[in-house]
């Protein structure tokens, strides 16, 4: 068996060892990883479920009403078909498309619209509209004007120029910025709900942390006891006022980190958010 300060050393360090400070990215690229592993596991159990909610909530049905009978049947047949038969996992429907426009527009709030055009009882429309990842778009502008931006979809490559052309037209909008910034930022950022995600997955990691190490070495710390006396392990004088000193020192430190290093909700009770 170990020696028993071996143990009250291992357990000060789970509890009350640095966990890191919580940075946020500071590029839209860096932002969008943080803000997709977040989202594809989200510990928070609210970020994800209110996003959806905002979804559902905005995406409404649309009606229109030109005031002339054949453009408001012809709107009708539109709304219904547009996207129709793209692939046989992609609905048609303008409003499915809605939904698809307000789920990029609170993730990456980078609205890259790519519109095919086609006719329709005589009219030009639109018959094909699709996002693209904002996520994956890139932004350069040699010449610092407004209108010399150029969009790549990946890295800088002549042919991943994201270009308008005779049969399709590409719109590009970063709803919560000025016109004179490169890349947006994304919603969950401004709002806070990125840091917020961050800070909740990084507590819920040391409690779980805690309870995987501390509460073993705390199972030594007690059952050994016993055997320890009789095989002459426990902790002279000496040693148990090391002891004493690392654990104020440990603590002394968790009480002035930035983010509180030791349990946080690691307690008999979790932090109520």
């Amino acid at each position: 068996m170990a020696d028993i300060t071996e143990y009250y050393n291992k357990l000060f360090d789970a509890a009350l060892s640095p966990s890191g400070k919580i940075r946020v990215a500071s590029s839209f690229h860096g932002q969008m990883k943080q803000i997709d592993k977040i989202l594809n596991d989200d510990r928070t159990a609210t970020i994800s479920t209110i996003l959806d909610f905002m979804v559902g909530a905005a995406n409404v049905d649309i009606s229109f009403d030109s005031g002339h009978t054949g453009l408001d049947k012809l709107f009708l047949e539109w709304k219904k078909n547009v996207n129709k038969d793209i692939s046989i996992d992609i609905p048609k429907g303008l409003r499915s498309f809605t939904e698809q426009y307000f789920r990029e527009r609170w993730k990456s709030s980078f609205i890259v619209l790519k519109i095919r055009w086609g006719k329709m009882n005589g009219y030009t429309v639109p018959i094909r509209m699709w996002l693209m990842d904002g996520a994956s778009i890139y932004v350069k502008n040699d010449k610092g004007n407004l209108n010399t931006n150029e969009y790549y979809l990946g890295k800088f490559k002549k042919e991943d120029l994201i270009n308008s052309t005779e049969s399709e037209t590409v719109m590009i909008r970063k709803p919560s910025n000025h016109w004179y910034d490169l890349y947006p930022t994304p919603y969950l950022k401004r709002r806070g709900a990125l840091y917020h995600g961050l800070f909740k997955n990084q507590l819920l990691e040391r409690q779980a942390e805690f309870i995987n190490t501390a509460f073993p070495y705390q199972f030594f710390v007690k059952m050994g006891c016993e055997a320890a006396m009789q095989k002459n392990l426990m902790p002279t004088e000496t040693q148990l006022k090391e002891v004493q000193e690392k654990f104020q020192q440990l603590k002394g430190k968790s009480d002035t980190h930035v983010f509180a290093k030791g349990f946080g909700g690691a307690v008999p009770f979790d932090v109520n958010f």
